[in-house]
């Protein structure tokens, strides 16, 4: 019943005549938006990451590209997103900013590595209002949810053969540990005095630990890259509690997250031009909806191109020459379905910069990306994005003796 009531509101909200304000109205999904992102470089090259590396950027979606980097790395991101929501003939604007991960990567000699990170897998954050009457006057629901899904990885990277020639193989594989709370709380206040409120909490705990793993091989100008995350099952335990009715109930069930695969490809032109595309997909279809709290799935697809131009990289040379420069386009298919059951599209144009420090061994990035999720020619709802990302990464000799 609880279920049948949650929909409702879904579909009431969606087409509601007063605006709906959140960090994302199809965040309210299953277990929200999906991030795996693969950091803020790729973020400026439409977050195509899963076969190019630079030595600088700690890439863990494939975790074959940390073999690539020489220095002990300490790399944390951060983010700021305002979007302009449009629900029939109301808008609002909402603005967040966010914590994005860390990671740490240790070389353990020339080629082999190992690292541990925390990031956010997906994110839930939205309010839906609704205003209605009765014969008993007027009333106002309000249904609103936050939290999410972090991912916690410990990875081991290595490389066949001499990674110091201009042909090689590297791999890399990492053990997962999910864990996060999501909260949703559905509230009708009435007018009339005389009758009381309701509100519903349900709390929903999350934890589950699975694996994914990559390769990239690279021969000359060429990079090409793969990475796979098995179906991974989770265990949830759900709190509801009737705030009004003293009454509350806990039930502990299954999700999953699908198989995931991802393939990428890069080709350097010089010293200078980097190119790089991704395909990623993941098999959300094959999930019954009771194994993504009740949401209506369809297959998530995302492909990702972008380039990157560095004029130099003596460090002698201008800084505005070791600059680097970025753009890219980013499309997706949401994994879940509006409430009417129409699939959900993303589309982004990005841009970078990279500033390098301490002789390029460091680096700060940017990235701008701006584009549009849903649309109203097909759902009921459209948000223009805006997202302004930025990473540090900075490198740091661990483990090495000097010599005389």
């Amino acid at each position: 019943m609880n279920k049948i009531i949650c929909k409702l509101v879904f579909a009431g909200a969606m087409f509601a005549t007063t605006v709906a304000s959140a960090n994302s109205i199809y965040s309210r999904l299953g277990f929200g938006l999906v991030h795996l992102r693969g950091g803020v470089k790729a973020g400026g090259m439409g977050n195509s990451h899963l076969a190019v590396t630079d030595g600088v950027a700690a890439y863990s979606i494939n975790p074959a590209l940390l073999a690539s980097i020489p220095f002990t790395r300490l790399q944390t991101d951060f983010s700021f997103e305002s979007a302009q929501v449009k629900v029939a003939e109301n808008s609002g604007r909402f603005r967040d900013a966010n914590f994005n991960g860390v990671s740490l990567v240790l070389p353990v000699k020339k080629g082999y590595a190992v690292a541990v990170g925390l990031l956010p897998h997906s994110r839930v954050d939205f309010t839906l209002n609704q205003f209605g009457s009765n014969s008993s006057g007027g009333y106002e629901e309000v249904y609103s949810g936050f939290g999410g899904l972090d991912e916690m990885f410990l990875a081991f990277a290595g490389h066949v053969g001499n990674s110091e020639k201009s042909s090689g193989l590297r791999y890399g594989i990492a053990a997962d540990f999910y864990f996060g709370r999501i909260r949703r709380t559905w509230r009708v206040n009435f007018d009339n005095g005389s009758l009381a409120p309701t509100e519903d909490q349900v709390g929903q705990y999350v934890r589950g630990a699975g694996f994914h793993a990559g390769l990239q091989w690279f021969h000359r100008n060429w990079q090409i890259g793969v990475a796979v995350r098995p179906p991974v099952d989770l265990d949830i335990e759900t709190e509801t509690e009737y705030i009004f009715g003293d009454k509350s109930t806990t039930a502990k069930s299954t999700a999953t997250l699908p198989l995931w695969l991802g393939l990428g490809v890069g080709y350097r032109v010089g010293t200078k031009w980097q190119f790089s595309a991704d395909y990623r997909m993941q098999g959300w279809s094959e999930v019954d909806a009771d194994k993504d709290l009740g949401a209506s799935l369809q297959d998530a697809r995302e492909f990702g191109a972008g380039a990157e131009f560095t004029a130099s990289r003596n460090p002698l040379d201008a800084y505005w020459k070791r600059m680097s420069y970025r753009a890219g386009v980013n499309l997706a298919q949401l994994p879940h379905e509006d409430p009417v059951g129409q699939g959900i599209s993303e589309w982004l144009v990005t841009a970078g910069l990279g500033f390098p420090f301490r002789r390029g061994s460091s680096r700060l990035d940017m990235a701008f990306e701006f584009g549009k999720r849903g649309d109203l020619k097909t759902n009921p709802a459209e948000e223009t994005i805006f997202r302004f990302s930025i990473s540090v990464s900075g490198a740091e000799r661990w483990f090495e003796r000097n010599r005389p």
